[in-house]
């Protein structure tokens, strides 16, 4: 696949690129800024293009998670006030689920009573 990238009026990348997926492919990393491409693909005989515009973002520590330190992630739960044990997940237990089927047979034997075919 051949890829045309323009900043304005310079050029900003000119290269063959091979694809990295069904509908992936990977570039060198670009410097901020608002770009528009050009792109060709040959298969066999056959040409496809493509064109379009696209947006570099300069990188920012706000989009990065703070490193957090195994220990602090041990200890989470008895800082919430637990005591840290594992707790079942409500879907987990046979309560809510034989609530839900009394709730849904007692609605389907009330619509019959009622006439509410």
């Amino acid at each position: 696949m051949r890829i045309r990238v323009t900043a304005g009026d310079s050029l900003a990348l000119n290269t063959t690129v091979l694809s990295a997926g069904t509908d992936t492919i990977a570039t060198p990393a670009m410097a901020p800024g608002h770009y528009a491409y050009q792109m060709m693909a040959y298969v066999n005989a056959e040409r496809a293009t493509g064109a379009g515009e696209f947006t570099v973002e300069s990188f920012s520590e706000d989009f990065t998670r703070p490193a957090v330190e195994a220990a602090r992630l041990e200890s989470a739960p008895a800082a919430l006030g637990g005591t840290g044990a594992a707790r079942t997940p409500l879907h987990a237990t046979v309560w809510p689920w034989a609530l839900l089927i009394v709730l849904l047979s007692s609605e389907w034997v009330l619509r019959r009573r009622w006439g509410l075919r």
